[in-house]
């Protein structure tokens, strides 16, 4: 009996380590990467570092200075956060439109953040026509929590 307890409390306390914290406030530390390509257009590279801030809250996570980097329905699975989120939106300049696909990684050991974002450009509505660019954007770098302990 005494042994099934002990597995029972290893397995409790397991469960509650991989809850997704409510809400946690984190400052990150930066590099990104962007490549564009595009019909008529020379293809394009750039990479820079910043900081920035990420909240997460409720099982969304969110970047402070960038409305396109918020996702989700993010879960704990093996120490990892893992959020995600697609959208189409139209063009606020033309008739065309963007789909995008972004997911986010963030290690509740190490503070390891990686964002990879990817965008393709059409000409119509709703992500048809024909496909104008393709957009990747890649962020990694390391975030520690300003708010409370991490995790």
């Amino acid at each position: 009996m005494t042994r099934m307890l002990v597995i029972l409390m290893l397995l409790t306390t397991s469960a509650i380590a991989d809850q997704l914290p409510h809400t946690l406030l984190l400052k990150c530390e930066v590099k990104v990467t962007v490549s564009i390509t595009g019909t008529g257009m020379s293809p394009i590279l750039k990479e820079d570092k910043f900081d920035t801030t990420l909240r997460l809250e409720n099982g969304s996570l969110e970047d402070a200075d960038s409305i396109w980097m918020s996702t989700k329905h993010c879960v704990l699975n093996n120490g990892i956060i893992r959020c995600s989120a697609k959208s189409i939106e139209p063009s606020d300049i033309d008739a065309g439109s963007e789909k995008r696909s972004l997911d986010v990684f963030l290690s509740r050991d190490t503070g390891e953040y990686n964002l990879f974002l990817e965008t393709w450009g059409y000409d119509g509505r709703h992500a048809s026509g024909n496909q104008t660019t393709h957009e990747q954007l890649r962020r990694n770098g390391i975030c520690r929590a300003v708010s409370k302990p991490i995790f």
